[in-house]
């Protein structure tokens, strides 16, 4: 086990993002939409969603293929296109 100690003023030096990333926000939609798993939590919400897609982004899932997102997922940004745009450097 690895402990990590904080003082007081460590957490006086914490910060949190305005809002989620969308990029990071879109890979874990798209684990949970093809997800099994917590029916109850997610059943209802994955129906409603599937039904609701339009079929041009049926792609989408082809980025999470078995659950395993390409590193390009997890890119940080305040936008969509700087979310890609700079995993994709």
């Amino acid at each position: 086990m690895i402990r990590i100690h904080f003082t007081a003023d460590d957490f006086t030096r914490v910060r949190f993002a305005p809002r989620p990333s969308p990029v990071p926000e879109l890979h874990a939609a798209l684990m949970m939409l093809g997800s099994p798993h917590e029916p109850l939590l997610f059943g209802r919400w994955r129906s409603r969603l599937l039904r609701s897609l339009p079929r041009a982004v049926e792609p989408l899932a082809d980025l999470v293929p078995d659950g395993v997102a390409p590193a390009f997922l997890d890119v940080l940004g305040d936008t969509m296109d700087e979310g890609v745009l700079d995993g994709a450097l």
